[in-house]
């Protein structure tokens, strides 16, 4: 095509696409649009008193008779979200990231089982820690673990 042949052919083609002006008048009535009503969830009243936010105020690990460590709040801070079926926790000792980890729990009377599935660093999924567990007001203490690592911690509630 030569230069004047496509400056038409796109001139054409550009009229034949432009939307061409209104002849109707324009509706002063604002117009009703329907919008679905949103979709409302109604979870199950919470019962356990595990649900919430809580802040660690001492771990103690240990593996047979040795203490591996053992720590207060405020050398290490810990804070731990449990809501009616899952568990996540972030650590930190000083201003040096240590651990973050979250899975899915499950109790029965005062035990309570975590499974971890997820976690920073080196872990194995799926692995279980059970613990005794006793909550007494805003403290919740956990004695136990998994195999030869046996756990001593003390959480308070964050209000």
């Amino acid at each position: 095509m030569r230069p004047r042949s496509l400056h038409i052919f796109l001139t054409l083609a550009a009229s034949a696409c432009a939307t061409p002006p209104s002849t109707t008048p324009t509706s002063t009535t604002p117009t009703t649009v329907a919008i679905p009503a949103p979709t409302v969830v109604v979870t199950p009243e919470v019962t356990s008193p595990l649900v919430g936010s809580w802040e660690l105020v001492s771990t103690r690990m240990m593996r047979g008779d040795s203490v591996l460590f053992e720590f207060s709040a405020p050398a290490i801070k810990s804070l731990k979200i449990l809501n009616a079926t899952h568990w996540s926790v972030v650590t930190v000792r000083g201003d040096v990231f240590q651990r973050a980890a979250a899975g899915h729990y499950a109790t029965n009377g005062s035990t309570y089982v975590e499974t971890m599935e997820l976690a920073s660093g080196r872990f194995t999924p799926g692995r279980q820690f059970a613990f005794q567990s006793e909550v007494a007001g805003d403290t919740w203490t956990i004695d136990g673990g998994e195999g030869a690592d046996r756990f001593h911690e003390v959480w308070h509630r964050v209000r």
